[in-house]
């Protein structure tokens, strides 16, 4: 069970980044990255998928890792049912999205919705992934 427990966090740690929704306020180069992550991670293509990071950032090469470790392993769909953009100034941006995240194929997974909150910046013109922080998480 404790690792069951270890590998659901750390898919929703990969997951954290994925949107498929737009809000009004939001610019469509974010959603376009958005929409790029989500593509890369359900379709399991790792270099695709770290294009979308920043690389400076200090979760960068743990979540490449995390990576490797578990698109071998889990078939995941994740789905956005919402997203809010808090701040955008300049080169950075806020955002928070309610997300579910499935199981198609692989060992036991958990089911789950989460909120989170999502630090984009912008690298030579293009929005990046840098941080994100789950605000809640629950079983479904």
């Amino acid at each position: 069970m404790r690792a069951l427990v270890k590998v659901s966090l750390l898919v929703l740690i990969l997951f954290l980044p994925f949107m498929t929704g737009c809000d009004k306020e939001s610019d469509p180069e974010i959603d376009k990255v958005c929409y790029q992550q989500l593509d890369a991670m359900n379709r399991g293509d790792i270099p695709a998928y770290m294009e979308t990071m920043d690389e400076s950032s200090p979760v960068y090469q743990p979540t490449k890792e995390a990576l490797e470790q578990i698109v071998p392993v889990y078939k995941l769909k994740a789905e956005m049912e919402g997203l809010e953009v808090i701040s955008i100034q300049d080169d950075r941006a806020t955002i928070k999205v309610t997300q579910t995240t499935r199981k198609i194929s692989g060992p036991e997974f958990i089911d789950n919705r989460s909120v989170f909150e999502h630090k984009l910046r912008k690298v030579n013109g293009k929005w990046k992934f840098v941080e994100s922080k789950m605000l809640k998480s629950e079983k479904i």
